[in-house]
């Protein structure tokens, strides 16, 4: 999609989740694809889901009434 993006003169953003279940984003071959799609143009960003993250959130913020 990043290369048919580039060749359209399209930039895009993409958004990277580092907890997913489905790819290793830090892996040697992802970072290489992440470097490539950022090499056209593309931004590359972090996609947070606060989610997997309620237990630990839970610890550092307090509700306020």
């Amino acid at each position: 999609m990043a290369e048919l993006e580039r060749d359209l003169n399209i930039k895009a953003n993409y958004f990277i989740l580092l907890s997913s279940t489905n790819y290793n984003a830090l892996s040697k071959i992802n970072r290489k694809y992440i470097n490539k799609i950022h090499s056209f143009g593309h931004e590359i960003a972090l996609h947070f889901d606060p989610s997997i993250y309620m237990n630990k959130l839970n610890y550092f913020f307090k509700k306020r009434n």
